[in-house]
């Protein structure tokens, strides 16, 4: 769905960055978003740019992690059972 290989996935889980210059910017970006909530420099975002990275994807990880979060909450309520 990603266009990521699991090689590259497992790496980011293990704090492993990724090979590509674009893809480690968009992993420390995500990263930044998630631990300042959203509160990124415009250092941060002028290096993002510089690693050839859209000025949109900063608002399509925010989608991403806000999906994602509403999912996780209303699962956790539903007492969705996972699939195994």
């Amino acid at each position: 769905m990603s266009g990521v290989g699991t090689e590259t996935i497992h790496g980011i889980v293990n704090n492993i960055n990724p090979p590509s210059g674009r893809d480690h910017a968009l992993v420390r970006t995500t990263k930044g978003i998630l631990d300042k909530r959203g509160f990124l420099s415009a250092k941060e975002l002028g290096e993002l740019e510089s690693s050839g990275v859209d000025k949109k994807q900063p608002h399509e990880i925010i989608a991403v992690i806000g999906m994602k979060t509403i999912t996780n909450f209303v699962n956790r309520i539903a007492k969705t059972s996972i699939d195994t």
